[in-house]
């Protein structure tokens, strides 16, 4: 051995192997005697431990157990058994070796037979270094400046790229075990994070003499390994560009395989599935066959695929911006079929719920880059506070995904290296609820999916549910199609979402509902007349009759929410609280021009116009609410005069460079309401 090539202190390990060698010895001969009566051959064939040391392997690599096992079974077959043994003890015998071997590894390794003993002449490469400061001794401890170092050995096994930093993949072996650690290269070589991370971890010596020792002992470690193994890892999963290769990013590598290492730090895994798997077009329909006979599987699973196609809708200039929002009664197995149509990961429990902080919600935009979030479950509750928090979050879920962008976050008090996150939306939604709640503006981001009780196939769902792996399947395949045939597809998607963009104008009460049938219908296209067919899924004929059974489910679909839409705006339900009320006589009804006691509420009336005060229209509409079972976000009676003010049902009132939007009429502010506006609303 070159005695100025550093061999890493290894003394412990070294011992650590002799007494496993002791011990097994002393079991081999205690069992032995124990079992005399098979004869002295095993008692004589134990004593010998010279052998013992065999058992350790190179640093790094573990002992499994039947290693361990195969080891003293040949110990034991190759000794010389007495001339008196006859085939019966011989027999025993055999039997004698199982037992004793499993009862070795039981009783050396405990439950845990992997641990790693290092053998003091074969350390790797790695741990060699020319310096004329470091000496070694043939028993392994390391020195600098003839003073002994510490008890470790530190070895980089791959380097870690992440956008705005370094990090080191580190095995430490130290007390005959190895441990796994991710340090960052800003850390790396300093004697801290061993003195943090690494359990019994000490050095010998002046404290700072081994601090300057093993800086420079580090610091040699990442000069001889270089950038060797370097694994490229990126917040954000989905869609991203390498080398000019469109490839799907997930915390498990890339779909395609790219050539280079690079993974994710959040987002799903396609576990147990090959990442070059072709495609399964009939895994799809199976699932859109949930609801046999009705469009609301049909549109959650196209709504999967646009989520996981995000990116090149994107690119294709036409982003899609609403939620699925599945509404059904308790036991009509929503979540159930939400959580296998959409999720790859947690398909028995969601992972979100509504109930939950608005923060931990906003952080998981992240994880659904290019795929879908599914957050459950507004379901009534008596609980005022509880309810607001619901209905609060979905309001925040809505509006981020509703409009493509997400919450900023205030960084000013942070230094100038904080790499602040910001919690955008740029995937899809689902979300599950047993009634539905919002704005207008709300409700027009969510496509509403209702579902009955007894609609669900419940045996479809079962087998989906055992066989886990149906959707993450046909993802990869069709992942595969889209990395392949990126810069074919995105023209494609932005000719034809234009044409039928054009083709919903002025069909629908909102237009955002032309926008959400473009979308949806042409990934229809995608899927069955492009990914199906040119991967010979599909021939032209089957290819046409599934484009015309879908293209039924998504309009079925839009003109349902469309009507909804109308039946739900809460500014439809507010024109009608109003004129029920005045029509029940809640308010007394008087002639604007009429002297009024300030202390009673009435309303004032002329040929065109209403007069109600600001909080006596929240009455109205609280107490309407309440008689037809509507539930509805808390707002406060300002809000409501500015919601009839912008829908041009209430006029707004100036008063020099100030706003309003209610007139000072005596002591109060009266909502001016045009007759004809409120009762045209009312009747839509």
């Amino acid at each position: 051995m070159n005695p100025k090539k550093i061999m890493c202190n290894i003394t412990d390990m070294c011992t650590i192997a002799d007494n496993k060698s002791k011990e097994i010895c002393s079991i081999v001969t205690d069992k032995a005697i124990s079992d005399a009566e098979v004869g002295n051959g095993l008692m004589e064939q134990t004593t010998d431990c010279t052998n013992a040391r065999e058992m350790v392997t190179t640093v790094g690599n573990a002992m499994p157990d039947a290693k361990v096992y195969q080891y003293l079974a040949e110990q034991i077959r190759s000794s010389k058994t007495t001339e008196t043994t006859n085939p019966v003890q011989q027999a025993g015998l055999t039997n004698l070796q199982s037992r004793f071997v499993d009862r070795t590894i039981k009783s050396v390794y405990g439950m845990n037979p992997y641990v790693n003993i290092v053998h003091v002449g074969s350390l790797p490469a790695e741990f060699q270094y020319n310096d004329e400061e470091f000496q070694t001794t043939q028993d392994g401890k390391l020195f600098y400046k003839g003073k002994e170092l510490m008890n470790c050995v530190v070895r980089i096994i791959q380097t870690i790229s992440v956008k705005t930093r370094i990090e080191y993949k580190c095995e430490v072996y130290t007390g005959g075990l190895m441990l796994e650690r991710i340090v960052s290269s800003g850390k790396f070589t300093s004697i801290n994070w061993l003195q943090e991370t690494i359990p019994g971890f000490a050095t010998k010596g002046e404290k700072n003499v081994a601090s300057h020792a093993i800086y420079k002992y580090l610091n040699n470690i990442v000069a001889r390994y270089g950038h060797k193994n370097i694994l490229e890892k990126e917040k954000k999963p989905g869609w991203i560009k390498v080398n000019d290769k469109l490839i799907y990013l997930t915390p498990c590598g890339t779909i395609p395989v790219s050539e280079n290492q690079i993974v994710s730090e959040y987002g799903q895994c396609f576990r147990n599935i090959e990442s070059g798997q072709e495609g399964n077009i009939h895994l799809f329909l199976k699932m859109t066959e949930l609801t046999p006979g009705n469009w609301t599987a049909p549109v959650i699973c196209l709504y999967t695929v646009m989520s996981f196609s995000y990116s090149l809708l994107k690119m294709a200039d036409i982003l899609p911006k609403f939620v699925l929002f599945v509404n059904g009664p308790r036991g009509s197995y929503k979540t159930s079929m939400s959580l296998i149509l959409t999720q790859l990961e947690r398909t028995e429990s969601p992972k979100y719920n509504l109930k939950a902080r608005a923060a931990g919600l906003e952080t998981g935009y992240k994880e659904y880059k290019d795929a879908v979030m599914l957050v459950d479950d507004l379901a009534p509750t008596e609980e005022l506070r509880e309810r607001n928090i619901m209905q609060s979050n979905l309001e925040l879920v809505v509006r981020a995904f509703g409009d493509g962008t997400g919450v900023k976050r205030n960084y000013d008090f942070q230094n100038e290296k904080f790499d602040g996150e910001q919690y955008e939306a740029e995937g899809g939604a689902v979300i599950t609820g047993e009634y539905t709640t919002g704005c207008e503006s709300s409700l027009a981001r969510c496509l509403f999916v209702p579902l009955k009780r007894d609609e669900v196939d419940v045996d479809r769902l079962t087998e989906l549910q055992e066989q886990k792996t149906a959707l993450t399947t046909f993802l990869v395949g069709y992942i595969n199609y889209l990395s392949q045939r990126y810069r074919d597809i995105i023209p494609f998607l932005k000719t034809r979402g234009k044409e039928l963009r054009s083709q919903c104008k002025g069909l629908f009460s909102n237009p955002r509902y032309g926008e959400y049938y473009a979308q949806l219908m042409v990934v229809a296209e995608l899927v069955f007349k492009k990914y199906a067919i040119e991967t010979n899924q599909l021939d032209f004929d089957q290819a046409e009759q599934l484009m015309i059974r879908f293209n039924t489910y998504i309009q079925e679909a839009i003109h349902y929410n469309d009507r909804v839409l109308i039946e739900k705006s809460p500014i439809v339900t507010l024109c009608q609280a109003i004129i029920t009320k005045i029509t029940e006589n809640k308010f007394p009804v008087v002639p604007r021009n009429a002297q009024i006691d300030d202390a009673r509420h009435y309303i004032l009336e002329d040929a065109e116009k209403w007069y109600i005060r600001q909080g006596d229209i929240l009455t109205m509409k609280n107490e309407y609410e309440a008689e037809n079972g509507i539930k509805r976000v808390e707002v406060t009676a300002a809000r409501l005069a500015k919601d009839l003010c912008d829908k041009e049902i209430a006029m707004p009132c100036d008063e020099g460079k100030t706003h309003r939007y209610a007139k000072k009429i005596g002591k109060y502010r009266y909502v001016v309401i045009d007759k004809m506006k409120l009762n045209q609303v009312a009747n839509l």
